[in-house]
């Protein structure tokens, strides 16, 4: 039953900061169908205490595609239930009930990992979904773990024409899907130049 509903989630709708899971504003509003300004509106709006709003929902930011560092919120699950609350309907109440699924999974994972115990149920688990943990550090520290399929890769975009030639990595069909969105790019920027001329 819960495989069929999480495919509602946004891809990374969960991930673990210092040990803790956490979701953001942003993920809340693609996963809703809502605008992510409205979804901050509520956040802020908000009638809680102020150590409940400290503890669960951390202001942060992300870039948007033309560049612009934008507001977000880093939030608990705490935080999630207690937003979500006047969300209603039933596509709403399976969308709830999938993030609320990753959350405990994730708690579970982490919990496991860092303790270096792996049950039988972890190791199934994982292997049945095929995922692995990224760790990400900043001095020596881990900031954030986060669950990532078996298959990815980790790159720097200066190095992205070596992973490329690199043979085993992609198919034929990903080949050509990275062909199309390049094609896609490069006509935008030659539409983008031939804007900027007109008005020199």
């Amino acid at each position: 039953m819960i495989n069929k509903i999480l495919h509602l989630l946004p891809l990374d709708a969960i991930t673990s900061q210092n040990g803790e899971p956490k979701t953001n504003s942003l993920k809340i509003a693609e996963a809703f169908g809502k605008l992510h300004k409205n979804v901050i509106q509520k956040i802020e709006a908000l009638q809680c205490s102020a150590e409940f709003t400290e503890l669960n929902f951390q202001p942060s930011e992300y870039r948007d595609n033309t560049g612009r560092n934008l507001p977000l919120y880093e939030i608990t699950k705490d935080g999630f239930m207690f937003i979500v609350m006047g969300f209603t309907g039933k596509k709403a109440a399976a969308i709830k009930e999938a993030f609320i699924y990753k959350f405990n999974e994730l708690s579970e994972l982490v919990a496991k990992a860092s303790s270096g115990i792996q049950s039988e149920k972890t190791t199934n688990t994982l292997q049945a979904t095929r995922m692995r943990i990224l760790i990400a550090m900043e001095h020596g520290q881990v900031v954030s773990t986060t669950l990532v399929p078996q298959n990815s890769i980790v790159f720097a975009p200066s190095e992205i024409h070596q992973v490329i030639k690199e043979p085993g990595y992609f198919s034929i069909e990903d080949y050509k899907r990275i062909i199309d969105v390049a094609a896609q790019k490069l006509v935008g920027f030659a539409e983008s130049a031939r804007k900027v001329k007109k008005l020199l």
